[in-house]
C-alpha cells in the first residue's frame, strides 16, 4: 500500500496517484486569517483548504481503494474595534473547504475485481467577528463564512469472466462554515458519486450526500446545503444487486435575520442489466435538502429541495426487482416572526422500469416534504404534495408486480398567531397490462396538518389512489388501491378546535380473459386533530364509497371494498370530536365469471375522548352502512355477497355522559343461477362512557338462486348503559324446481327481533316457504328456516339446538321421503294411502338460556305450501310426532289458513294436550276446489327457559270420498269437535 500526502509545491492540490491497492489523498487545511493590526482595521480572510485527489488506477489489481479528503478552510480574522468616531474593522471571510476527488479502477486479467472510492469535501472556515464601532460610529461589516468543498467519487470494477465484481462510490460534500454576526453561513459542498461494476454476481452502491450549511447566527443569513447526485451501473451475469442514493445537504436551521435559501437538490439513477437468467435487484433514492431557516417578520424559511430518481433493471429470464424512492425536502422553519418555508413537492412518472421473461417487480415511492413552522404572526409553510404514476404495458414477464405509493408532507405549524397549514395531498396511480400473472397495488396517504398555538388546527391532507390491471393468457390478476386521509392538526387554545381529518378516495379495476381476478379498494378518512387546554377535538371525516371496484373475467371474480370514517380528535378539558361515518356500497351484475363474490365493509370512526374534565362531552361514534348487491346470469356460477358494518365506539368522558356508539346498517343480496350465499352483519358501536347508549344495528340478507340459496343476517346492538336495539332479517329463495334454501337470523340488543324466511319454487308453479320469527328475549333473538323442493324430506327441528325458533318445509317429497316420514305414524300413513303427499314440514322452539323461573317467551313459526289441484280434493294434514325438552311448555296456538282464510284454529295450554294432538293424528281440512292452493300452517309459541318443543307434519290431498265415506269422515269431524269442547275452545 502506498500513501501520498499533499506538498505545497503542487499548487494547493494534494495528489496521490499510483497503481497500488490503496491510495489516500488529503488536502492541507487553509490558514486562518489574521486579525486587524490597528483600531478599525479589517480582519484578513482565511485561505481555502487544499484540494485532494486520490487515484487508485491499478487495473491489474484485484482490489483498489481511493480515499480523498479536502482540507478545511481557514477561519477569517476578526476586525478591530474602532476608536471614537471610527467604524469597527470588517470581519475576515472564512476560507472555502478543499474539494476532493477519488477514483478507483480495478480490471484484473483473472479473478474477482473490487473498487472502492471515498471522497469527502473539506469544511468551510468560519468568518471572523467584525469590530465594534467607536463612540458614534458603526460596527464593522460582517463577512460570509466559507462554503464546504465539493466531493466526487468514481469507482469502476471489471471482473474476469465468471468472477464477481464489487465496490462502492461514496461522496460527502463538506459542511459550510459557521456564521458570525452580520455575515452568512457557508453553503454545503456538492457531492457526486459514480459506480460501474461488471462481473458474475456484482454488488455495490453509489452514495452522495451534500454537505450541510454552517451553523446559524441570529443576525446572519442562512444558506443552503450542497446538492447531491449519485449514479450506478451494473452489468454481467448471475446476480446483480445494488443501489444509488443521493441526499441533499441540510440548510442552516437556527435563528437568522433574513429569508433562508431553498433546500439543496438531489438526483439518483441506477441501471442494472444481466444477461441470461440472472437476477437483478436495484434501487434508486433521492431526498431534497432541508430549506434554510428564515428569521424576522416578512421573511420565510427556505423551500424544501427538489429531488429526482429513476431506476431500470433487465434480465433475459431471471427475476428483476426495481425500486425508486423520491423525497421532497423539508421547508425551513421561520424564526422571530418569519413564515415557515414550503415543503418540496415531488412527482414520479414511470421512474421505475424493467424487462424480463421471468418475474418483474416495479415499485415507486413519492413523499412530499413537510412545511416549516411559522412564528409570530406568520403562517406555517405549505406541505409538499406527492404524486406517483406508473404505467406499464409488458408483453414478456411471467409475473408482473407494479406498485406505487405516494404520501403528502405535513403542514407547517403556527407557533404564534398565524395560520397552520393543511397536510399535503397525495395521488397515486398505477395502470399495468401483461401476459403473465399480474399484481397491481396503489397507495396514497395525505400528510398531517400543522398545529396552531392560538387558532384552529389545520386539516389533514387528502389521499387519492387509482389502480387498474389487465392480463391475458388465463393468468390471475390482483388489483388493489388504498387511500388514507391525513391526521388533522391540533389546537391548544380554549374556544378553538382541532382540524378536520383528511379525505380519502380509492378506485380499482381489473380484467383477465379467463384467470382468477381479485379487485379491492380501501378508503380510510383521517382523524380529527387533538384539542388541548380546553380546545375541542377536531371531527373525523366521513367516508363514502360507491362502486369503487369493477372487473371482468371468465374465471373466478372477487371484490373487496372497505370504507372507514375518521376518528374524532381527543381533547384535554374540552369536548371530544365527532367521528366520521363509513359508507360502502357495491352493486354489480355479471354474465361472464365462473364464480362471483364480493365483500363490503363499512366502519365508523371512534368518537373523541374528553379528559381531565367533568363537564365536556365525549364524541359520538361514527355510523356505518354497508350494502352489496351482486348478481350473475351465467349458468353454474355461484354468487357470494358479504356486507359488514361496524359502527364506531363513542368517546370516553369522566362524567360518563354522551359518547354514544354509532348506528350500523348492513344490506346484502346475492342472486345467481347456481348457489347463492349472502351474509349481512351489523354491529352498533359501544358507548365509550358509563352512561352512554350503545348504537343500534340492523341487518338484512337476501339470497336468490336457481338451485341453492343461503342467507344469514346478524345484528348486534352496541354495549353501553343501555344496549342498542337490533333487528335482523334473512331471506333465501330457490327459484327453480329441485332447489333448496336456508335462512338464519340473529339479533342481540335491548329491543328488536330476528326473522328467518326461506322459500323454494317447485314444478308447475308450486312453492313452499318457512318463516321463523323471534323477538329479542333477554338480549337475544334467533331464528332459522329451511325449504326445499328437491324431493327429500324437510329437515328436522332439534329441541336441543338452542335455536329459539325454527321452521322447515319440503315440497312434493318423493316416494322414499314419503315412506321415511310416515314410517312412525301409522294412522297418518293409512289416511294418506292412495293419496298424494304435497308437503312435509317441521316447526319448533328451543330456549336453552338459564333464566329465572316463570319467565315466558313468545315466538312464531310458519310453513306455507302453494300447490295446484286438478279438481276438487280432500285436504289432509297429518301430525307425525312431537319432541319435548323439559316441561317448560306453556301454550301453543295453531292456526291454518288457505288463501288467508282460517280453516282451522286450536290452542293448547298443557303439554299433555299438545302431545295427544301432535302425535300420529290426522286433520281433515275439508274439500278444496281445483286450482292453486295457498295453505299456511302457523304456530305461536309460549315457553319457559330451558325448554323446547317441536312437531313435524305432512300435508296431503286425496280424492273426494264417496258418500258412504263421507259418513265416516263426518264422524271424525264430530270427534274433533268433541276434542275442542273438552279443551274449552
Amino acid at each position: 500500500m502506498r500513501r501520498c500526502r499533499a506538498v505545497p509545491l503542487l499548487l494547493a492540490l494534494a495528489v496521490g496517484q499510483a497503481y497500488a491497492a490503496d491510495v489516500i489523498g488529503t488536502g492541507a487545511n487553509g490558514a486562518n486569517g489574521a486579525a486587524g493590526g490597528a483600531p478599525g482595521a479589517a480582519g484578513q480572510a482565511g485561505t481555502p483548504g487544499q484540494n485532494a485527489v486520490a487515484n487508485a488506477l491499478g487495473n491489474a489489481d484485484a482490489a483498489n481503494l481511493a480515499t480523498a479528503t479536502g482540507g478545511k478552510g481557514g477561519n477569517g480574522g476578526n476586525g478591530i474595534a474602532g476608536l471614537a468616531g471610527q467604524n469597527g474593522g470588517k470581519a475576515g471571510a472564512g476560507g472555502k473547504g478543499g474539494n476532493a476527488a477519488a477514483t478507483a479502477v480495478s480490471a484484473p486479467a483473472a479473478g474477482a475485481a473490487s473498487a472502492l472510492a471515498n471522497a469527502n469535501g473539506g469544511a468551510g472556515g468560519a468568518a471572523g467577528v467584525a469590530g465594534a464601532g467607536g463612540t458614534g460610529a458603526a460596527r464593522g461589516a460582517g463577512a460570509a463564512s466559507g462554503d464546504g468543498g465539493a466531493a466526487a467519487a468514481t469507482a469502476r470494477a471489471v471482473a474476469a469472466a465468471g468472477a464477481a465484481a464489487s465496490g462502492h462510490a461514496s461522496a460527502t460534500g463538506g459542511d459550510g462554515g459557521a456564521a458570525t454576526q452580520d455575515g452568512a453561513t457557508g453553503r454545503g459542498g456538492a457531492a457526486s458519486s459514480t459506480l460501474e461494476l461488471t462481473g458474475h454476481n456484482a454488488v455495490g452502491y453509489s452514495y452522495a450526500a451534500g454537505g450541510n450549511a454552517g451553523k446559524s447566527h441570529p443576525q446572519a443569513v442562512n444558506r443552503r446545503g450542497g446538492d447531491a447526485a449519485a449514479t450506478m451501473k451494473l452489468r454481467g451475469t448471475g446476480t446483480l444487486e445494488g443501489y444509488s442514493a443521493a441526499v441533499g445537504g441540510t440548510g442552516a436551521y437556527d435563528a437568522s435575520n433574513a429569508s433562508g435559501e431553498a433546500g439543496a437538490q438531489a438526483g439518483s439513477h441506477s441501471d442494472a442489466r444481466v444477461t441470461g437468467g440472472g437476477r437483478v435487484r436495484v434501487s434508486a433514492s433521492a431526498a431534497g435538502g432541508l430549506g434554510a431557516a428564515g428569521g424576522g417578520a416578512g421573511n420565510s424559511g427556505g423551500k424544501g429541495g427538489k429531488s429526482r430518481a429513476g431506476a431500470y433493471g433487465a434480465s433475459g429470464t431471471g427475476e428483476v426487482e426495481v425500486s425508486v424512492t423520491q423525497n421532497g425536502g423539508l421547508g425551513g422553519n421561520g424564526v422571530a416572526g418569519a413564515r415557515g418555508g414550503d415543503g418540496g413537492d415531488t412527482s414520479l412518472r414511470n421512474a421505475a422500469g424493467g424487462a424480463t421473461k421471468g418475474a418483474l417487480t416495479l415499485m415507486q415511492n413519492a413523499h412530499g416534504g413537510s412545511g416549516g413552522n411559522g412564528t409570530g404572526a406568520a403562517d406555517g409553510g405549505k406541505a409538499g404534495r406527492a404524486r406517483s404514476a406508473l404505467k406499464i404495458a409488458d408483453g414478456a414477464a411471467a409475473r408482473l408486480d407494479a406498485r406505487s405509493d405516494a404520501s403528502g408532507g405535513n403542514g407547517g405549524s403556527a407557533e404564534g398567531t398565524g395560520t397552520a397549514m393543511a397536510g399535503g395531498n397525495a395521488v397515486s396511480r398505477v395502470a399495468a397490462t401483461g401476459v403473465g400473472e399480474l399484481w397491481v397495488s396503489s397507495t396514497a396517504g395525505g400528510g398531517s396538518g400543522g398545529y396552531s398555538a392560538t387558532g384552529n388546527g389545520s386539516a389533514g391532507g387528502n389521499g387519492r389512489s387509482e389502480a387498474s390491471g389487465a392480463a391475458t393468457g388465463g393468468k390471475a390478476v390482483t388489483v388493489q388501491a388504498a387511500a388514507y386521509g391525513g391526521v388533522a392538526g391540533s389546537a391548544i387554545t380554549a374556544g378553538e378546535k382541532g382540524g378536520a381529518g383528511g379525505t380519502a378516495q380509492a378506485r380499482a379495476s381489473g380484467k383477465s380473459d379467463a384467470g382468477a381476478l381479485h379487485v379491492s379498494a380501501i378508503q380510510q378518512s383521517g382523524p380529527g386533530g387533538f384539542g388541548g387546554n380546553g380546545a375541542a377535538g377536531g371531527d373525523g371525516s366521513d367516508n363514502t364509497m360507491v362502486n369503487a371496484v369493477s372487473g371482468a373475467t371468465a374465471g373466478a371474480l372477487s371484490f373487496y371494498q372497505r370504507a372507514r370514517g375518521g376518528d374524532g380528535g381527543e381533547s384535554r378539558t374540552g369536548p371530544g370530536g365527532k367521528a366520521g361515518g363509513g359508507d360502502a356500497s357495491l352493486t354489480l351484475a355479471d354474465n361472464k365469471a365462473s364464480s362471483l363474490s364480493g365483500w363490503v365493509q363499512a366502519e365508523g370512526g371512534y368518537g373523541g375522548n374528553s379528559y381531565e374534565t367533568a363537564s365536556a362531552m365525549a364524541g359520538r361514534g361514527g355510523g356505518a352502512r354497508g350494502a352489496i348487491d351482486l348478481a350473475s346470469t351465467r349458468a353454474g356460477a355461484g354468487v357470494s355477497a358479504t356486507s359488514v358494518a361496524n359502527a364506531g365506539t363513542g368517546g370516553y368522558n369522566e362524567n360518563g355522559y354522551l359518547g354514544d356508539g354509532g348506528d350500523a346498517m348492513s344490506l346484502a343480496r346475492a342472486t345467481g343461477r347456481a348457489n347463492a350465499l349472502s351474509l349481512a352483519q351489523a354491529s352498533g358501536g359501544n358507548a365509550g362512557a358509563t352512561h352512554g347508549k350503545g348504537g343500534d344495528a340492523a341487518a338484512r340478507s337476501e339470497a336468490l338462486s336457481q338451485t341453492g340459496a343461503s342467507a344469514t343476517a346478524r345484528a348486534t346492538g352496541g354495549l353501553g348503559a343501555v344496549q342498542g336495539d337490533a333487528s335482523a332479517y334473512a331471506g333465501a329463495s330457490s327459484l327453480a324446481a329441485g332447489g333448496a334454501a336456508r335462512a338464519g337470523a340473529h339479533a342481540a340488543g335491548s329491543l328488536g327481533g330476528a326473522v328467518a324466511d326461506a322459500d323454494s319454487a317447485g314444478a308447475g308453479g308450486t312453492r313452499v316457504r318457512a318463516v321463523a320469527s323471534a323477538p329479542i328475549v333477554n338480549g337475544e333473538a334467533r331464528g332459522e328456516a329451511r325449504s326445499t323442493t328437491s324431493g327429500g324430506a324437510a329437515a328436522a327441528v332439534d329441541v336441543l339446538s338452542g335455536t329459539p325458533v325454527a321452521a322447515t318445509v319440503s315440497g312434493a317429497p318423493n316416494a322414499a321421503a314419503r315412506a321415511s316420514v310416515l314410517a312412525g305414524a301409522p294412522a297418518v300413513a293409512a289416511a294418506f294411502a292412495g293419496g298424494e303427499m304435497v308437503g312435509h314440514g317441521a316447526q319448533g322452539v328451543s330456549y336453552l338460556q338459564d333464566q329465572a323461573p316463570g319467565s315466558i317467551y313468545t315466538y312464531e313459526s310458519t310453513g306455507q305450501f302453494q300447490f295446484s289441484t286438478a279438481g276438487s280434493r280432500q285436504l289432509l294434514l297429518g301430525f307425525l310426532g312431537a319432541s319435548v325438552l323439559n316441561l317448560g311448555f306453556q301454550q301453543l296456538d295453531l292456526n291454518i289458513t288457505n288463501h288467508g282464510t282460517s280453516i282451522y284454529a286450536q290452542s293448547f295450554t298443557s303439554l299433555a294436550e299438545a302431545q295427544s294432538f301432535f302425535n300420529n293424528r290426522v286433520l281433515d281440512l275439508g274439500v278444496v276446489a281445483g286450482g292453486m292452493q295457498d295453505l299456511v300452517i302457523r304456530a305461536g309459541w309460549n315457553v319457559e327457559a330451558q325448554s323446547g318443543y317441536a312437531f313435524d307434519y305432512a300435508l296431503g290431498i286425496a280424492a273426494v270420498p264417496e258418500p258412504q265415506t263421507w259418513l265416516m269422515l263426518g264422524l271424525g269431524v264430530a270427534l274433533v269437535l268433541v276434542f275442542r269442547r273438552r279443551s274449552g275452545k
